[in-house]
C-alpha cells in the first residue's frame, strides 16, 4: 500500500516539511520526494505567485504488509481479541499471538498456525525487495513442537534399524512431519540412520531416509 501526500508552502523546504508532518515525521527525516512546483514570487509583491507543491510517496515495508496482513485475517476469523506482538531483526520479523481464543490459530497439529505463517509471508514477500523470513508463533509452541517432532523423527529412525523398513502406522506418524515449523529439522538416532524434515520457501517438504549401515 501506499502512503500519498503533498506538502504546501511558501517555500520548497516548507512544503517538504509540511508533507513530512502530514504523515508524522520529524523534519530531520530522510525522505524521497518530488518537486512538484516551486515557489514563485508576487510581482511587486502584489500580483501573481504560487506556493511550492511537494510530493512524499512512502511504501508500506514487508513487515508492515505481513503485520496488516496477519491482523486482517484474525478480524475476519473473528478472532480481533488474539493480540498480536512483532519482533523485528535483520531479514527476519515473528508475530507471536496470545489471548484466550488463540487455540482456534493453531488448529489441529499445528497446520492453520503453519498455513497463517505461510499465507503472511507470501504476502510481505510479494514485492521487490529484498526476502525476509516471516515466523507466526503463539507462546513457545513451536519451540515444543519441534521437540515433538525430534523425538517422533527418532522413533521412525530406530524403527528402521529393527525392521529396515517402516510400516503403515510408522508412515502415518511420518506424515505429522509435513508440519514442521523449522527450514530443516534433522535427527540422527545413529550415524547411519537420519530423519529428516525441511520446508523449502516455506513449503513444507518431508523425506525420510533410513537405511541399514553395510557390513
Amino acid at each position: 500500500m501506499l502512503k500519498e501526500v503533498i506538502g504546501v508552502g511558501d517555500t520548497e523546504l516548507e512544503a517538504l516539511n509540511d508533507a513530512k508532518k502530514q504523515l508524522g515525521l520529524d523534519e530531520t527525516d530522510d525522505v524521497e520526494f518530488e518537486l512538484i512546483q516551486r515557489a514563485e514570487k508576487k510581482m511587486f509583491g502584489l500580483f501573481g505567485g504560487a506556493p511550492a507543491k511537494v510530493r512524499i510517496i512512502i511504501k508500506d515495508t514487508p513487515e508492515e504488509k505481513a503485520e496488516k496482513f496477519l491482523r486482517e485475517v484474525l478480524d475476519k476469523m473473528q478472532l480481533s481479541s488474539v493480540e498480536v506482538e512483532k519482533k523485528s531483526e535483520e531479514g527476519a520479523v515473528e508475530f507471536n499471538l496470545s489471548g484466550e481464543d488463540v487455540g482456534f490459530v493453531i488448529g489441529r497439529r499445528g497446520e492453520t498456525l503453519d498455513a497463517l505463517q505461510y499465507l503472511t509471508s507470501l504476502v510481505a514477500n510479494h514485492s521487490e525487495d529484498p526476502y525476509i523470513k516471516v515466523t507466526v508463533n503463539t507462546g513457545n509452541y513451536r519451540e515444543k513442537r519441534e521437540k515433538t517432532l525430534e523425538s517422533l523423527g527418532r522413533k521412525l529412525a530406530f524403527k528402521a534399524i529393527k525392521t529396515g523398513k517402516l510400516g503403515a502406522r510408522e508412515r502415518e506418524r511420518q506424515d505429522t512431519l509435513l508440519s514442521v515449523p523449522t527450514q530443516r529439522l534433522r535427527v540422527t538416532a545413529r550415524a547411519d540412520i537420519t530423519t529428516t524434515a525441511e520446508a523449502v520457501q516455506d513449503v513444507p517438504t518431508i523425506q525420510t531416509t533410513a537405511q541399514k549401515a553395510r557390513l
